[in-house]
């Protein structure tokens, strides 16, 4: 999908920076069947919640995730195993031990064929037999994280956000994995230090707008810890908010289901599932 770039921002005149969100949603209109709230949404163009407009306060901790290509392994060169789906057979190339444990780590990974090409992947559920040990791998996470990565399926998909196989699409610097019995699934919140910092998609620069969304979860995620989803990790994305370690908190907010903000998210994510190379049109083409 293509965004919106950053220069959009400046001709609003930083409007992104200082307004805040409406007392209700702005009413629908109908380009390409494309809403301004979508837009926003689509492109981390939201704006602020006012502060009645905040919830419950929570002090957390963040890492970072992606999702990563890795080779299949040389024929005759490498220990290696395939990933296996829900009925115990091999669904992938044999890739190298090392990849297998990165990828049963991160929890969705591409893998690229001898023939150059690619196939995504994305983990299940640890119901399988105990297959490669990453425990070395692994450092300090705890036994139960160990043995499930053991225990790794995984399914294919193909949907770019992962539609195919998961409830709500898996988005760049919006999504978040959480410890469920701390924020529920599905929850919206507010990082009030997230808002500003400039990231890079797709080669474009943007400001986030301070949202993620709590729809994802992991075995190490635990507690006050969330892991945002990151499309590049070449640089550390957001260095003065994810500090990867538990004494670097801020502060985040949940936000109510029936602000304009968590609807717009709602109906971004459903045109992004449902039209994967959805192109958001300029604001100004909705004026």
């Amino acid at each position: 999908m293509k965004r919106i770039a950053i220069s959009a921002l400046l001709l609003s005149g930083f409007a992104l920076f200082t307004t805040t969100a409406p007392a209700t949603p702005p009413a629908p209109l109908d380009v390409a069947g494309v809403t301004p709230a979508e837009v926003q949404a689509i492109d981390f163009l939201l704006d602020a919640p006012s502060e009645d407009d905040l919830g419950r306060e929570m002090n957390l901790w963040a890492t970072y995730y992606h999702m990563p290509t890795i080779k299949a392994a040389e024929p005759l060169v490498e220990k290696a195993a395939s990933f296996i789906g829900t009925d115990g057979k091999p669904i992938s190339f044999p890739i190298s031990e090392r990849d297998w444990c990165y990828a049963a780590l991160q929890g969705s990974v591409r893998v690229e064929g001898p023939d150059g090409s690619t196939q995504n992947f994305v983990f299940i559920d640890a119901k399988g037999p105990e297959q490669i040990n990453c425990d070395g791998a692994l450092g300090n996470l705890t036994n139960t994280v160990k043995t499930a990565t053991r225990r790794a399926r995984f399914a294919t998909f193909d949907h770019p956000a992962g539609c195919d196989v998961r409830p709500d699409p898996l988005i760049p610097y919006r999504t978040i994995a959480v410890d469920r019995r701390r924020i529920k699934r599905g929850s919206v919140l507010y990082i009030p230090d997230l808002r500003g910092q400039i990231f890079f998609q797709d080669g474009l620069p943007f400001a986030h707008d301070g949202y993620v969304i709590a729809t994802d979860t992991g075995g190490a995620i635990k507690g006050n810890h969330i892991d945002v989803f990151v499309e590049d990790v070449e640089n550390q994305p957001f260095p003065d908010l994810i500090g990867s370690h538990p004494s670097k908190t801020f502060k985040a907010f949940m936000v109510d289901r029936d602000h304009p903000a968590v609807q717009a998210l709602r109906q971004g994510d459903e045109r992004i599932c449902h039209e994967p190379d959805y192109e958001a049109p300029a604001e100004s083409d909705l004026i």
